[in-house]
């Protein structure tokens, strides 16, 4: 077989990354580029693949610019050293990348807080990541002595530079790079409220008409006496709905207590006072 000018395998797995570009519009570039010779588009898919083999199993996948990141802890742990009693505790490391610049994070934190055990998947690269923070940075400050967090989080910054400064052999760019021409640009900013998880949760309207969450009762209107409602719970809210319609709004309590609004309360007196029934607390 005659051979024809080869791809740059390196810069078509980087370019795979950016959305919207697929291998055959590589193929045709690559086509434009040499007139005079190129392979067909089923070999030229073939030698890609081949070149993927040679690769680490992280770089065979192909993310997309900012739609990934992947997040594991280190197996191993840092000693903190208490500068006052001597005593030594353990931190552990958290690690993030991201999916098409492999550009990574890493965070020492007091404890973990494990997820529910699933099935991994696709967890090559945070795994990767992973190995890549304990070789190139907690094997590194082994020996070292840190008396506060503060100042271990300081020394992993520092070695985390490094890092996604140093040039990927395969790839022939660093992290750092990869990342300005590929995730950021696709990275959208944070934020400018800190995100509210919400809690969704049945509740069913007791006989004095509130409904109980966490040990603390907030009232809803009378009349849903028996009904189950779903509650949604956040950090300041407890909003009550029936049947998808909102019947209470109560700011959230963490205590043992009653959140009575004075419209459901005169309604349930008004209510009693006409022989409709209604329930008071006692």
């Amino acid at each position: 077989m005659k051979k024809h000018s080869l791809p740059d395998w390196a810069t078509v797995h980087r370019e795979l990354r950016n959305k919207c570009v697929t291998l055959q519009l590589l193929w045709e570039e690559y086509c434009e580029r040499n007139p005079g010779g190129f392979y067909s588009y089923n070999h030229y898919c073939r030698m890609y693949r081949e070149w993927l083999k040679t690769t680490s199993p992280s770089m065979r996948q192909v993310h997309k610019a900012g739609e990934k990141l992947f997040v594991d802890y280190c197996g191993p742990t840092v000693g903190v050293t208490d500068p006052e009693t001597g005593e030594i505790r353990t931190a552990q490391v958290i690690v993030a990348v991201l999916g098409a610049s492999s550009y990574t994070w890493a965070e020492a934190t007091q404890q973990v807080l494990p997820a529910r055990p699933r099935k991994p998947k696709d967890k090559a690269k945070a795994e990767v990541g992973v190995q890549v923070v304990e070789r190139w940075i907690m094997a590194r400050i082994r020996h070292e002595i840190f008396y506060s967090l503060a100042s271990l989080n300081q020394r992993i910054r520092e070695l985390l530079e490094r890092l996604n400064n140093k040039i990927m052999q395969k790839l022939g760019y660093s992290r750092a790079e990869l990342f300005i021409q590929l995730d950021k640009p696709a990275l959208k900013p944070l934020p400018e409220a800190s995100y509210s998880y919400t809690l969704v949760k049945k509740v069913r309207v007791h006989a004095d008409y509130h409904v109980e969450i966490d040990k603390h009762y907030y009232s809803v209107p009378c009349s849903l006496l028996g009904q189950q409602l779903e509650a949604w719970i956040s950090g300041e809210l407890v909003r009550l709905f029936n049947q998808g319609q909102e019947v209470a709004v109560h700011p959230r309590k963490r205590t043992y207590g009653y959140s009575t609004r004075k419209l459901d309360e005169e309604f349930s007196d008004a209510r009693a006072s006409s022989g409709m029934g209604g329930a008071h607390r006692q």
